[in-house]
């Protein structure tokens, strides 16, 4: 029995290579509330997903419906976030359609948020 983990010699009787650590895990949302995202940095908030388990994220705010891409739109119902407009005119813009760091959207109004994001990023890691 060994005395300590130190003290122990490995099987072969030399030494062995360094084990690499395991992969991490893609980037879950484990919490309501503020938080950033893991690639860009920027603030976020995240809410349940309806129907399904996890988390996931928006950008902070609502934003007039009709300006809001489908795909792209998602609303609050109780606390979970569903995909799609709201019928009341104020959705929320999923995080990832205007993440700096993902594709560069083709809407122009996505468009125009995700170079926001992007300068806010750029000057945030220069200053």
């Amino acid at each position: 029995m060994q005395d300590a983990l130190w003290d122990s010699e490995p099987e072969g009787g030399g030494p062995t290579a360094p084990q690499r650590p395991p992969a991490r895990e893609p980037h879950r949302y484990r919490r309501r509330g503020l938080d950033r995202c893991p690639k860009c940095d920027q603030p976020v908030e995240v809410f349940p997903i309806a129907l399904a388990e996890g988390y996931d994220a928006v950008v902070p705010g609502e934003y007039p419906s009709a300006r809001v891409p489908e795909d792209a739109a998602r609303h609050l119902v109780r606390g979970q976030l569903w995909a799609g407009r709201d019928s009341g005119g104020w959705s929320r813009i999923h995080h990832r359609a205007v993440c700096p760091d993902e594709a560069m959207p083709e809407d122009p109004e996505l468009l125009r948020m995700w170079r926001m994001l992007r300068v806010r990023k750029r000057a945030r890691s220069e200053g």
